[in-house]
């Protein structure tokens, strides 16, 4: 069989090519991170420059390369990415913040930056996770749905010290999106059959002698319902009925306060590879937490608790 190759001749034409710079930012003493990504859907990429000297975190826009800060009061900045996740042509942004070479000090906050409809002001912050050392960060399609994941790769272990810091491993997590969001939440919007469901399971657990208690108050239909009084978190139970111990042994009041407190290290009562947690649980951080509790102005994590999600 005879085959026609066809050539195709083309003609190259070699220009030279010049680039002058231009100073965007001359005060952001150790750059550490940028990212260009179109943040106001011009068409145009912006940039956002990082470093952990400053508490600010700020985006350029272009081409006149104003700034606009994007969040304040964050301490160790040290990594971002960008994603599109609601499909309005603006991504949001996940950052990595309280990041330190020395992983006792290095909470390793992950945030979701979210805009608020003019990208130019401030944005709106949402914690997802409290990772020691988080420091490299990336969206990919983890488990091939076509919806991208947030990669977070930490970067040394708890137990890893200078100068080698291989004295222990480190996770490669990804965050699923699309979970624990309000318009999938039950709390607040109790429909007839979500309250049918409810009490039909009380009546069997009533019949069979099956203990059903909700997570932290007294009642499943009222851990549910929104508290609309002047203290919404008075009906939670968890400050003496139950601990939650984080993997490197920080003693939280409940599962909830690392995604709710505005301050993570303020919220630990202590650490139980360090002491007892019999001796945690009856010791005078503790007591005082339960005291403030019981207060009209709650600690940090409880404030919300009862209006904004359940209790």
């Amino acid at each position: 069989m005879r085959r026609l190759i066809l050539f195709l001749a083309t003609t190259c034409v070699w220009a030279q090519v010049s680039f002058r710079d231009h100073v965007i930012e001359p005060k952001i003493p150790g750059g550490y991170a940028l990212l260009v990504v179109d943040l106001n859907k011009d068409g145009r990429p912006d940039v956002i420059g990082l470093t952990s000297r400053l508490t600010e975190l700020a985006w350029y826009e272009n081409p006149t390369w104003e700034r606009h800060v994007l969040v304040k009061d964050q301490n160790g900045l040290v990594n971002l990415a960008a994603h599109d996740l609601d499909g309005d042509g603006i991504p949001e942004l996940a950052v990595e913040t309280e990041f330190s070479m020395v992983a006792a000090k290095s909470q390793g906050l992950v945030w979701i930056l979210e805009h608020q409809g003019d990208p130019r002001q401030a944005w709106k912050t949402r914690k997802i996770d409290a990772l020691i050392t988080s420091h490299h960060v990336g969206w990919a399609d983890v488990d091939g749905d076509g919806k991208k994941e947030l990669i977070n790769a930490p970067l040394i272990g708890p137990k890893g010290l200078a100068p080698t810091y291989d004295q222990d491993l480190v996770p490669l997590v990804f965050y699923q999106t699309g979970l624990a969001v309000r318009e999938q939440s039950l709390h607040g919007t109790l429909e007839a059959t979500v309250r049918e469901a409810v009490e039909e399971a009380e009546r069997l657990c009533t019949r069979y002698g099956i203990a059903f208690h909700a997570s932290g108050a007294s009642s499943p239909l009222q851990s549910l319902a929104p508290e609309a009084g002047s203290r919404p978190w008075a009906g939670c139970q968890r400050p003496w009925t139950v601990s939650y111990v984080t993997a490197n042994g920080n003693v939280l009041p409940c599962c909830i306060s690392p995604w709710t407190a505005k301050d993570y290290k303020g919220a630990i009562l202590g650490n139980a590879f360090h002491e007892p947690l019999a001796e945690l649980w009856n010791g005078e951080r503790y007591q005082s937490f339960r005291t403030s509790f019981e207060s009209d102005t709650p600690p940090d994590p409880c404030r919300e608790c009862g209006s904004l999600w359940s209790i």
